[in-house]
């Protein structure tokens, strides 16, 4: 029972931390979540919509009846909330420009440890990390991390935090499994995301690596401390590396 329960408290902890971890990206870039209407009232103002409104809008003055209206209207504004909104709302574009305005050799890093692959509703991967280019790599990792913050704050889920797969030595088939790397399936937080299978190294654990993404980016963009960076993350690592 005492086993039970000390499992239990540290999948909790587990969760809670990796949460509170990612809540601090969008806080730290300097975004604000604005919701769609806002965003849509604001981008036709400041004319940023661009060709997309101006075809939706062409494409609404030619329809001839309600029907057609009333079909292209909802078209055109899923078009919009998919491929403009989505793609470039504040949250998820804070957490696109957390990973990719890293410095180089910090964002290198977060590629060696890091591995975010894509699979479909069977389960087949769409493409291998080792074929991804690093702009694709980064978006696949901004977009596990937005993907992390929403699961917690918009569900309750029976998703297990990768700390507690180390801990649990609950590992992935073999077949799903990436060499050196503890592995597990993140499920989709909508009806248009993927499947992800997320892989980090089995010395590591995954609170602690976001803790030093987070550290990093306060060092540098906040402080401006930039000439001891590598030297420092090297201490914070050797200081939490799972023994």
């Amino acid at each position: 029972m005492q086993t039970k329960l000390k499992e239990n408290f540290l999948y909790q902890i587990d969760r809670l931390s990796a949460y509170l971890a990612v809540t601090c990206i969008d806080v730290l870039t300097g975004e604000r979540y604005q919701p769609y209407n806002q965003w849509l009232e604001k981008s036709y103002k400041n004319g940023t919509l661009g060709d997309t409104w101006n075809q939706a809008i062409t494409d609404l003055f030619q329809a001839q009846t309600s029907e057609k209206i009333a079909s292209e209207f909802v078209k055109w504004t899923n078009i919009l909330y998919k491929n403009d909104y989505n793609e470039m709302t504040s949250i998820r574009k804070a957490f696109m420009y957390f990973v990719t305005m890293s410095d180089s050799w910090l964002k290198h890093w977060i590629l060696q440890n890091y591995i975010v692959e894509e699979f479909n509703s069977n389960f087949e991967l769409k493409k291998s990390w080792q074929a991804l280019s690093d702009e694709e790599k980064c978006r696949n990792i901004a977009y596990y991390l937005y993907s992390l913050h929403n699961l917690y704050t918009h569900s309750v889920t029976d998703y297990q935090a990768m700390e507690f797969v180390q801990r649990s030595n609950s590992n992935l088939p073999d077949k799903y499994r990436v060499k050196g790397f503890f592995a597990i399936f993140f499920p989709p937080t909508s009806n248009d995301e993927p499947f992800r299978r997320l892989s980090l190294p089995e010395d590591k654990r995954e609170s602690d690596m976001i803790r030093l993404l987070v550290i990093t980016w306060i060092r540098r963009y906040w402080l401006e401390i930039t000439s001891d960076s590598k030297s420092f993350i090297q201490k914070y690592w050797d200081s939490r590396a799972t023994p």
